[in-house]
């Protein structure tokens, strides 16, 4: 799939009246994703610096975090499986993402950064009403990658990617409407404040 800070100064001693963007830690939750999670680090590094991105590697067996060192980004491995839930809130509580960042922007292993997206993000989270962006999903067509059924099931998903995003989730999201109850989880990024107002591992799920 594919989908900094202190205040501004003009010259002299006046503030900006520009709004800074929102300094954003990118966490990437990974469990046995040797295939694909270099993608996704590598797309996360081309719009942040690789001190603010962070890996979680939930008990991989394979060579997930091996992988995630040696590109210089920070790497929590657990011992256990925790599942995806439980990885976030040990990487946020480990590197105090909450207390450290004016946002967090959570990346599926399998999922590749548009900066489009990026920019989108920050520019809404200039809006304090705003708690979350939500991210678009966008299928990658590689025909010559898939077999015959193979292409047939990414058509098929890119369709109802299609449906669901643009008349369900967008009109969820409209200003007017404002009754979204899910952010995906492929791509998303959430306030800090409003992420320590949620259990983001309930006991019990």
């Amino acid at each position: 799939m594919h989908t900094s800070g202190g205040a501004v100064t003009r010259a002299g001693s006046e503030e900006s009246d520009e709004p800074r963007d929102a300094r954003i830690a990118v966490i990437i939750p990974a469990h046995n994703e040797e295939p694909v999670i270099a993608g996704a680090i590598e797309s996360a590094l081309r719009l942040f610096d690789r001190w603010d991105v962070y890996v979680v590697s939930d008990s991989s067996k394979d060579a997930t975090a091996e992988i995630a060192a040696r590109t210089g980004v920070n790497v929590l491995e657990l011992l256990t499986n925790r599942g995806k839930a439980g990885a976030l809130e040990a990487v946020i509580e480990e590197f105090a993402l909450t207390e450290n960042y004016d946002g967090v922007l959570i990346l599926d292993a399998d999922t590749e950064l548009d900066a489009g997206y990026v920019e989108g993000a920050k520019r809404q989270l200039r809006d304090p009403d705003v708690a979350a962006v939500a991210g678009f999903v966008v299928s990658e067509w590689k025909p010559g990658e898939r077999t015959f059924v193979g292409r047939l099931i990414s058509v098929y998903r890119d369709r109802l990617y299609f449906m669901l995003q643009y008349f369900m989730r967008f009109g969820q999201t409209w200003r007017h409407s404002n009754t979204s109850f899910i952010v995906p989880g492929f791509a998303s990024v959430y306030r800090s404040s409003a992420l320590r107002e949620i259990e983001i591992n309930p006991k019990g799920w």
